[in-house]
């Protein structure tokens, strides 16, 4: 792909540099009770993913294979072009009907507790 149409593609900068690729993943109890993989889904955010961010500074994550629970899932997943892509994503979608969790924009709407979409503002 050309330079100057790298620029343009929504991932971290990091990326385009990068040296090794490392995912985490942990088997699930296929018999498990929704708890046990709460556990699991935690033990992966907030010690695998966070032990790997504290030791690996200026890394980030590749959107379609990440930790969709991730805090800092614009950083982790955009880095310093989050905005840049939220002006362009604004362009092609000016009425922010498009939504994905963790996809740019992501976070001006939250799942309520049946599931709904609703806007953050």
């Amino acid at each position: 792909m050309p330079k100057d149409v790298q620029r343009d593609v929504p991932v971290l900068p990091t990326w385009r540099s990068a040296q090794t690729y490392v995912a985490v993943y942990l088997p699930w109890n296929v018999n498990g009770t929704y708890d046990a993989i709460l556990q699991q889904r935690s033990r992966i955010t907030n010690y695998y993913m966070a032990t790997l961010k504290n030791t690996t500074h200026g890394s980030g994550a590749y959107l379609n294979e990440s930790d969709p629970f991730n805090p800092d899932w614009r950083h982790t997943f955009y880095g310093c072009d989050y905005d840049k892509f939220l002006v362009i994503k604004d362009g092609y979608d000016p009425d922010k009907l498009l939504y994905g969790s963790t996809a740019v924009g992501g976070g001006r709407w939250k799942e309520d507790a049946e599931g709904r979409l609703c806007p953050v503002d």
